[in-house]
């Protein structure tokens, strides 16, 4: 069973004092089980042993006269729930194995094995346990994305450790998912039936992934739980371990792109299901291969044409600036940075960095410049912006460059 005990030997014992080894024994054990026999009291020993167990659970010691101790121990001790060996009307061997598999419930055998060397884990664990504690009253669903071997797993797995005893047992880290579902062709339906005996301890026979998805819905409805998929790689996997439409949606007309999800993410945060359907219908008329239209979608919900020139001037000149330097810049040029460059922040189109630098991704910083290069794609000096040397010297030289309003 994976338990390892402690056997004490009469034949060893010379006084009325305990000895080190059983002390320690005692003192090291997770749990004591005391065994009450008739005569138990008449045993200065055996009482002594369990004042010593009472202490040690109690935390406390003091240097009372041993009689004036092993009567609280005795009555602590008779006060707690346990077996009754003469009413338990079974062999002594099935209540040992009954006692064994209790203790077996009680000791936290879900803790995951993570990594020896978790560099740079502590910070991520701890900025995503942050937001679910924010998030504490909602169903809430959080994607962590990345190339292999970057940690993703890892980093779950940390984040299972350090929050699952908060749900009660009501807990799932399901892994492998690409795997089993690749070697099996019932394996989504073998994972429908893991997650109801990890959150519900119950085994249910399945017979198809749409009764599964209803019944899981069904006795899961209002329940709080605790649930990680590791290695989700379609869309009908997590589809079918998780009943939020609007989610897998978006993650569908993204093509599972992270940058987009993040962005659009950002923006569709707090909005109503109206919003949600708006952007979705928009997606859907975009091709999986067309990553800047789909965070266009972002740019162009941007409702203050101020908050849509900042976005550009960061594209074009001020990626890994400061964000004080920008700020004053901007600020002297009209524009209201303070709350132009936040709102970018919040809706994911732009970072702030270490030393307060701004940066955004490639991905991000090439829509923008696209978007500019749109108004006069063949002719720079009309275009608004210039951040191409080439382009600034050919219109500095003819002396054509464009007057921006």
């Amino acid at each position: 069973a994976g338990i390892r005990t402690f056997l004490d030997d009469k034949e060893l014992r010379k006084g009325e004092e305990l000895g080190p080894a059983l002390k320690k024994a005692i003192e090291e054990s997770h749990i004591a089980i005391v065994v009450l026999s008739e005569n138990y009291t008449e045993s200065s020993w055996c009482v002594e042993e369990l004042v010593h167990i009472m202490e040690c659970y109690d935390t406390y010691g003091n240097n009372e006269d041993l009689l004036s101790k092993w009567r609280p121990a005795l009555t602590q001790v008779a006060n707690l729930s346990g077996w009754d060996a003469n009413n338990f009307g079974r062999t002594e061997t099935e209540l040992v194995t009954r006692i064994v598999e209790d203790i077996l419930t009680k000791l936290d055998t879900s803790f995951l094995s993570i990594t020896d060397y978790p560099i740079g884990l502590e910070s991520r664990v701890r900025h995503i346990t942050k937001f679910i504690d924010g998030q504490s009253h909602k169903v809430c669903m959080i994607g962590i994305w990345g190339m292999g071997g970057s940690g993703k797993t890892t980093t779950a797995k940390a984040i299972y450790n350090q929050i699952h005893r908060q749900f009660k047992g009501k807990t799932s880290y399901i892994e492998s998912i690409r795997k089993v579902c690749d070697n099996n062709s019932r394996g989504i339906i073998q994972l429908q039936q893991q997650l109801l005996l990890d959150l519900l301890k119950e085994k249910k026979e399945i017979h198809s992934i749409a009764l599964g998805i209803n019944y899981i819905a069904k006795r899961l409805r209002g329940q709080k739980a605790f649930v990680v998929l590791d290695d989700v790689t379609k869309y009908e996997q997590l589809q079918a371990l998780c009943r939020n439409p609007k989610l897998l949606d978006v993650v569908a007309y993204c093509g599972g792109l992270p940058l987009a999800l993040e962005v659009l993410g950002c923006y569709l945060s707090k909005r109503p299901e109206e919003e949600w359907r708006s952007v979705l219908s928009k997606l859907e008329k975009i091709p999986n291969d067309q990553v800047l239209e789909k965070l266009r979608i972002s740019y162009d919900g941007l409702k203050d044409h101020m908050e849509k020139d900042i976005f550009l001037d960061i594209c074009c000149f001020f990626i890994g600036k400061n964000r004080a330097d920008v700020t004053q810049i901007l600020n002297g040029c009209g524009l209201h940075a303070d709350i132009g460059i936040a709102v970018l922040i919040e809706r994911g189109l732009v970072k702030v960095e270490k030393n307060n630098k701004l940066q955004m991704h490639d991905l991000l910083r090439d829509m923008g410049r696209e978007i500019v290069r749109e108004s006069s794609p063949n002719k720079a000096a009309n275009q608004s912006r210039l951040w191409r040397y080439e382009d600034v010297l050919h219109v500095l030289s003819k002396e054509t460059a464009a007057i921006s309003q």
